[in-house]
């Protein structure tokens, strides 16, 4: 969404240019340690103006000029419920967690896992909004599943681009959760396959775009550690004023 309001909805760039060529991920070459990828900082500083990088760092471990020079910095948020499911599968069969289930739900309960502290990490976000809710602009997952017309119209105001409703109903289409799972220039599901298969797991086991739902959490997690997690979460929300959506 980001990169094709930014480019005037050049969807002819999207097919002959993959997404993570567009939209560097800052930090994918310190996770996948074990497969062949390239120096993602480096490639990030090497990228054409206007760049788009993206990350799960939290706010402590970004560079400091984000403050300073004021880029444009979109964050999302989402129930942390839900992130610790699709977190579940992404550690097993892209990452090779070895561990039992209860050894990554007490990960998560640890703050231990990568795009931890999962409450702070989105707070932190929130809090900045104050002073510079100029160059950020603050969004929930949620809301774009709800309704993708209004965040899409966000956006580009955020961004100072005039869409037509005809303009904003195709990009709604583009970026519909069937469009997107089909879409090899957003994920290269080769890749995802062979990484997969490297893991021990067959490829057909894993799919990068898996259900794309709201409140998918409540039937592939344990009663028990949702408690926990509630508990923790409404412990470390405690005055800060923020809610997750539902």
């Amino acid at each position: 969404m980001v990169w094709l309001i930014d480019h005037d909805l050049d969807y002819e760039m999207t097919s002959k240019v993959i997404l993570k060529e567009r939209s560097i991920y800052l930090e994918l070459f310190t996770i996948f340690t074990n497969f062949e990828v390239r120096d993602t900082v480096t490639q990030a500083e090497q990228m054409p103006r206007p760049r788009h990088i993206k990350s799960h760092l939290p706010l402590a471990l970004l560079p400091k000029q984000l403050w300073t020079v004021r880029p444009k910095i979109i964050y999302t948020a989402r129930n942390p419920q839900d992130v610790a499911t699709s977190l579940m599968h992404h550690y097993k069969y892209l990452q090779g967690f070895r561990g039992s289930q209860q050894d990554f739900f007490d990960g998560v309960l640890a703050d231990r896992l990568d795009c931890c502290p999962m409450v702070r990490h989105v707070t932190e976000f929130w809090r900045v909004l104050e002073q510079h809710g100029d160059h950020v602009l603050f969004l929930h997952f949620e809301d774009m599943k709800r309704d993708l017309a209004a965040v899409i119209r966000k956006v580009c105001e955020f961004f100072g681009k005039v869409v037509s409703e005809e303009q904003v109903e195709k990009l709604k289409r583009h970026l519909s959760f069937e469009s997107m799972k089909e879409n090899d220039s957003i994920v290269n599901r080769q890749h995802v396959s062979e990484w997969v298969q490297k893991m021990g797991y067959g490829p057909s086991e894993f799919e990068f775009f898996r259900k794309g739902q709201i409140g998918g959490h409540k039937a592939e997690l344990p009663q028990e550690f949702l408690i926990k997690l509630d508990s923790l979460i409404k412990e470390q929300l405690s005055g800060t004023g923020f809610v997750f959506r539902e």
